[in-house]
């Protein structure tokens, strides 16, 4: 007898959906249709332009006053690249007397710029103290950081970048 309550209650829910619910949502989507169409705005928009010119300048004329513009707004632009060019040209200058300079320096005084101890160097200085004169080597502690080491080929060239680069 419980189980025919329980059928009872589903059948009275299953009626309700039908026939409330259903109209009630047939009215809102009738509301919703009324509300669309009482909304609906159609707009067809229409124009004209009309366009007309007269000539007051011939094509020879207005291609002068474009070369003219474009002159004048290029002028400054022009006088830095040529102040730009005559720079270049003066550091240029510059640095190929600071270069002949160095040159004459290096090769007319034996105490320009040179830091390195040479084979050579070590040489002249064993003949001079088998002939019993004054030698260079071994330096002091003031000249040892002064001077630089150079015993093959490779470490010469390996020491002139690194000098170089300080």
């Amino acid at each position: 007898y419980i189980v025919k309550i329980f059928d009872f209650i589903c059948m009275l829910v299953d009626f309700i959906s039908d026939s409330i619910v259903g109209v009630v949502i047939k009215k809102i989507k009738t509301f919703v249709r009324h509300i669309k169409t009482m909304f609906y705005v159609k707009l067809k928009l229409s124009r004209s332009f009309a366009f007309e010119t007269t000539q007051s300048k011939s094509v020879s004329e207005v291609a002068e006053g474009i070369i003219t513009e474009v002159r004048e707004r290029t002028e400054n632009l022009l006088a830095v690249f040529d102040f730009m060019s005559c720079a270049t040209s003066l550091f240029f200058l510059f640095i190929v007397v600071r270069v002949l300079h160095y040159r004459y320096k290096f090769l007319t005084s034996d105490r320009f710029d040179n830091h390195f101890i040479t084979t050579d160097l070590r040489n002249i200085d064993i003949r001079r103290a088998q002939m019993e004169k004054e030698t260079i080597l071994p330096l002091n502690h003031r000249e040892r950081a002064l001077y630089i080491n150079v015993s093959t080929k490779r470490d010469h060239e390996t020491v002139i970048g690194k000098h170089l680069q300080i």
